[in-house]
């Protein structure tokens, strides 16, 4: 219970194990299933560790440090998202990620037109 993961092997570590798996093509198997899960809560958790809701930006924010830092990890973690979440909490995270990807499309789109 008090016990980390992070404490025992480093975050890293993990995450590269987990692209690992993906790469033998076998991103589905178990040792990637319970890595992802271990792994879940780190970057998609469901409430912090005042028994508050995590809110969506302090996901979005997790999801893209995680597509930053390691993009085979993510696949991989993703992938498997499906065993651990609710069909609800990806199709938000979905539709947030569509929110911020259209914000910089159009922010990008400003930008250009100001130079000329």
């Amino acid at each position: 219970r008090g016990m980390k993961y992070y404490h025992v092997v480093p975050a890293h570590h993990l995450l590269v194990r987990l692209e690992d798996e993906g790469n033998r093509g076998n991103p589905t198997g178990p040792v990637s299933v319970a890595l992802t899960d271990l792994l879940s809560n780190s970057f998609f958790p469901l409430s912090n560790t005042k028994n508050k809701a995590v809110t969506m930006t302090d996901i979005i924010n997790r999801t893209l440090r995680l597509l930053t830092d390691n993009p085979g990890a993510a696949l991989v973690f993703y992938r498997n998202a499906s065993s651990k979440l609710s069909v609800a909490s990806i199709s938000k995270l979905i539709a947030s990620l569509m929110k911020c990807l259209v914000m910089f499309i159009e922010e990008e789109k400003e930008h250009r037109l100001e130079k000329f």
